[in-house]
């Protein structure tokens, strides 16, 4: 008897690190402080079944309890949200690769089946891919410039084929609030192009250059913006 499968993020990565430093950047409050560049409030206490949180700069905050603490090897987390309406769960496993670094597999599961718990997973596997890019340039060495060549104005919860992605928030004084566009609207396609979820979203606007105009098309209107300058910042 078939059903709906559930989202979830399920994400594998490599290291060209050791393990235990890896581990330690994304398991200690320490670690999360080196990546998480607009964390004001972190606390990581390092043994199972200890409360958790890490709060955010723009107003985001996220808690729960830490379910697994392996030290190097596995961190399980029940993870709540201040913009999620139900508990769901992160689990990161850390393998050694003999000598060529560190495999990680970062899941994140518990999302319902409907289209807001769809969205919600979009958003999230998208942004623990950020989170584990940033991380490798740390571990390895490099810097990580976290900017778009252009900028439309939103913050997005997510995406999926049906709807479009979601507009969670809008920036004051950008091309997104001068033409209209609110929270809660639905971006189906810009320039004719489906936004089927984040990594569409970034992969059309890092394709743009401030000055552009395109044409994005809403649930239920059309607008044209002026693609405004992208900011940046080095992590």
């Amino acid at each position: 008897m078939g059903g709906t499968t559930a989202p979830h993020a399920d994400i594998y990565w490599h290291f060209g690190a050791d393990q235990l430093p890896a581990w330690r950047l994304f398991a200690t409050a320490e670690g999360v402080q080196q990546w998480g560049a607009a964390a004001s409030d972190i606390l990581m206490p390092e043994e199972a079944g200890q409360p958790w949180r890490w709060g955010r700069q723009d107003g985001d905050h996220y808690h729960g309890v830490i379910r697994q603490y392996v030290p190097g090897s596995r961190l399980q987390l029940s993870w709540n949200s201040s913009r999620d309406s139900a508990e769901t769960t992160l689990t990161v496993r850390f393998f050694e690769t003999h000598g060529h670094g560190t495999d990680v597999r970062l899941t994140h599961s518990g999302f319902g089946t409907g289209i807001e718990d769809r969205i919600s997973a979009d958003g999230y596997a998208h942004e623990w891919r950020k989170v584990l890019a940033v991380m490798g340039n740390i571990l390895e060495g490099r810097k990580t410039v976290m900017a778009h060549s252009a900028r439309v104005g939103v913050a997005l919860a997510g995406g999926t084929p049906e709807v479009g992605c979601l507009v969670r928030a809008v920036h004051p004084g950008t091309a997104a609030s001068e033409s209209g566009i609110v929270a809660g609207d639905y971006i189906r396609s810009i320039d004719g192009t489906p936004m089927t979820d984040l990594d569409e979203f970034d992969e059309f606007v890092d394709a743009r250059r401030a000055g552009d105009v395109v044409r994005v098309e809403l649930q239920d209107r059309v607008l044209e913006l002026t693609l405004g300058q992208a900011e940046s910042r080095v992590i």
